[in-house]
C-alpha cells in the first residue's frame, strides 16, 4: 500500500506541476495547496487499489478453500469406501486414511471420528481375544409395542475376515489421539463407542473430554483405563469386561456410571477419584477381585444391589458424600478396613457372607444397617461411630464383634440387632 501511494503520488504531482515531489521545498504557497491535493487523490488511487487487492486475494482464498473443501470430501468418501471393502488390508488402511483426515479437517473432525466408533459399533462378538474369529453373528434386539410388551427381532450378519485385526487398529489408532501430547488431539471430541466391540483396549494416561459413552460396550481381553482422565461424563452402563478392567489412579470429574456393569476378572480402582456429582455401580457384577483401595468418592457412591463374588477391597477408601451398598452381597471376604464414611453409610439389607472387616472405619454420619445379615466373620476393630447407627433386624454373630470398637454403637441400636449366639436352640423330640 505505501508503495502505491508513493508511486501515485509522484506521478501525479510530474505530471500536473512538472516538477518531481522532492523540487517543492521552495515553491510557492499555491504550488504548494495543489500538492496537497494531488496527495488527497493518490491517498484515494492507493486505497481503491488496495481494496481491488484484497478483493482479489479473497476471492482466490475462497476458491482455494472450495478446491480443498471439495478435496477433502472426496478423501472421505474413499476412505469410508476403503471401511466397507472385504479386504481386510483395505480396511485398515481407511482407517488411517480416515484418522489422517480428521487430524488435517478441523470443521468436520468430530465427523470423521464419528465414522470410526460407527465401525466399532457393528456387530461383533467374540469373548477371547485368541479364539477362532466368528464367520457370522447373530443379534437380538427387544422393541416395544403398543400394548405394553417387547418384541425380540432376531438378525444374522456375516463378519469379513481380518477383523479382529481390524478392530485392534482403529481402537489403537482413537487411544493414540488421547494421550499427553499427540500431533493432533481428539480429547475434546465425543466418542460414541455404545455397544461397540474392543479388544484389549488400552486408553491408559488417555484424555477424555467431552463425553465417553461406552453403555453395552464388550471389552474383550484386558482393558486399560490406568491412569486415564475423564473430563465429562463417563458412561460405562451394563458394560461386559470379559477380561480384567484396570481403573488405577483414573480420575472422573463429572459423573461415572457403571450401573449394570458386568466384570468377568478382576476390576481395578485403586487409587480412583470420583470427585463427579455421582459415582454409579448399581448392580454392577463383580466375578473377580474388586479393588477399590484408597479410592476417593466427593459425590454419592452408589452400589444398590451390586454383587461381589470374589473379594471386595475398599482399604483407605473415601466417601465424602452419601455411600449406599444397600442390598449389596459379599459372596467372600470384604475389606473396609480404613474406610472413612464423612457422609450417610447405607449398608441395608447387605449380605455378607465371608469375613466382613470393618477395621478401623470411621463412620462420622449416620450408618444404617437395617436387615444386613452377617453369616460370616465380622470384625470391628479400633471402629468408629460417631453419629446415629440403625441395627434393627440386622444379623450379627454376637455382641462381642464391637467389644474392640473405638467407639462403638450406642446400646439402644444394638437392642434393635440380632445376634445369632443369643438365639434359643431349637429343642430336640
Amino acid at each position: 500500500m505505501a508503495a502505491v501511494f508513493i508511486g501515485a503520488l509522484t506521478l501525479l504531482t510530474y505530471l500536473v506541476l512538472h516538477v518531481w515531489p522532492w523540487g517543492l521545498i521552495v515553491s510557492d504557497g499555491e504550488t504548494q495547496a495543489v500538492f496537497v491535493d494531488l496527495v488527497k487523490v493518490s491517498l484515494a488511487v492507493s486505497g481503491g487499489m488496495g481494496a481491488a487487492v484484497a478483493l482479489v486475494v479473497a476471492y482466490r482464498r475462497q476458491k482455494h478453500l472450495e478446491v480443498d473443501d471439495a478435496g477433502k470430501r472426496s478423501r472421505y468418501a474413499g476412505a469410508a469406501q476403503q471401511l466397507g471393502d472385504p479386504q481386510a488390508a483395505v480396511r485398515m488402511a481407511g482407517a488411517y486414511a480416515m484418522a489422517h483426515l480428521a487430524d488435517e479437517w478441523p470443521e468436520q473432525r468430530q465427523q470423521c471420528v464419528d465414522v470410526l466408533c460407527a465401525y466399532l459399533r457393528l456387530p461383533w462378538v467374540v469373548d477371547d481375544p485368541a479364539s477362532v474369529e466368528p464367520t457370522s453373528v447373530t443379534v437380538q434386539r427387544a422393541h416395544p409395542i403398543t400394548d405394553g410388551g417387547q418384541h425380540t427381532e432376531t438378525r444374522a450378519y456375516n463378519v469379513l475376515p481380518g477383523e479382529r485385526e481390524v478392530r485392534r487398529t482403529l481402537t489403537r489408532i482413537i487411544t493414540d489421539h488421547l494421550r499427553d501430547k499427540p500431533a493432533v488431539s481428539w480429547a475434546e471430541l465425543r466418542l460414541d463407542l455404545d455397544g461397540a466391540t474392543l479388544i484389549d483396549a488400552d486408553f491408559s494416561h488417555a484424555r477424555l473430554g467431552v463425553g465417553s459413552s461406552m453403555r453395552h460396550t464388550h471389552f474383550v481381553g484386558h482393558a486399560d483405563f490406568g491412569g486415564a482422565t475423564f473430563s465429562g461424563f463417563a458412561g460405562f452402563t451394563e458394560a461386559t469386561f470379559t477380561g480384567d478392567a484396570v481403573f488405577y489412579g483414573a480420575k472422573f470429574s463429572g459423573y461415572a456410571v457403571f450401573d449394570g456393569a458386568r466384570f468377568s476378572g478382576d476390576a481395578g480402582f485403586t487409587g480412583a477419584i470420583f470427585s463427579g456429582g455421582a459415582t454409579l455401580f448399581d448392580g454392577a457384577r463383580f466375578s473377580g477381585r474388586a479393588g477399590f483401595t484408597e479410592a476417593i468418592f466427593s459425590g454419592r457412591a452408589g452400589f444398590t444391589e451390586a454383587k461381589f463374588s470374589g473379594p471386595a477391597v475398599f482399604d483407605g477408601a473415601k466417601f465424602s458424600g452419601p455411600a449406599v451398598f444397600d442390598g449389596a452381597a459379599f459372596t467372600e471376604y470384604a475389606h473396609l478396613t480404613g474406610a472413612a464414611f464423612t457422609e450417610y453409610a447405607g449398608f441395608t439389607e447387605a449380605a455378607f457372607t465371608g469375613t466382613a472387616g470393618f477395621t478401623e472405619a470411621a463412620f462420622t454420619g449416620t450408618a444404617v444397617f437395617t436387615g444386613a445379615a452377617f453369616t460370616g466373620t465380622a470384625v470391628f476393630t479400633e471402629a468408629t461411630f460417631t453419629e446415629r447407627s440403625v441395627w434393627r433386624r440386622a444379623r450379627l454373630p454376637s455382641r462381642e464383634v464391637f467389644d474392640a470398637c473405638q467407639r462403638p454403637p450406642t446400646p439402644e441400636a444394638l437392642d434393635e440387632a440380632i445376634f445369632e449366639d443369643e438365639q434359643p436352640r431349637p429343642t430336640e423330640d
